[in-house]
């Protein structure tokens, strides 16, 4: 898909990490990317080497209508967020999502960490968290609102 862009002829071949922005716009374009099995297109094809993916997805939009913990819960619940993550999941063993939203100056930042927190629970899964980001949907997700 972009290979290309990497300057050395085997260059693709050599990457280990990879970080993907991706507006939820384009969901589909990058989910057939990621769940390709063709030689030509294709993430795993492109990047044999790769561990470690990042995608930086710029989903819903902050609703003010809503409270801070309704806005979390919904962007969990985004459908192409899942879609994203379960495409990428099954091509990449270490995956990490960040959800890239603006806020407004008064957020409350517990607001993603209690809601997230909660939905691992209620999935039954352990809590578990990793300097900035929680496991949640079976990747690495935090909430990215500087610099989105």
């Amino acid at each position: 898909m972009f290979r290309h862009a990497i300057a050395a002829p085997y260059g693709a071949s050599l990457v280990q990490d990879l970080v993907l922005r991706i507006k939820i716009t384009d969901v589909r374009l990058w989910t057939n990317y990621f769940n390709s099995k063709a030689e030509e297109r294709s993430l795993i094809k492109d990047y044999p080497r790769l561990q470690d993916l990042t995608i930086r997805y710029r989903g819903p939009r902050y609703n003010p209508l809503l409270t801070p913990e309704q806005n979390v819960v919904a962007w969990l619940k985004d459908s192409k967020l899942e879609e994203v993550i379960v495409s990428a999941r099954g091509s990449v063993p270490d995956t990490k999502v960040e959800i890239c939203v603006r806020v407004p100056e008064d957020w409350r930042t517990a607001a993603w960490e209690t809601m997230v927190a909660k939905a691992v629970l209620e999935r039954g899964e352990p809590l578990k968290r990793n300097k900035d980001y929680t496991y949640i949907l079976g990747v690495w997700m935090k909430l990215e609102t500087e610099g989105t």
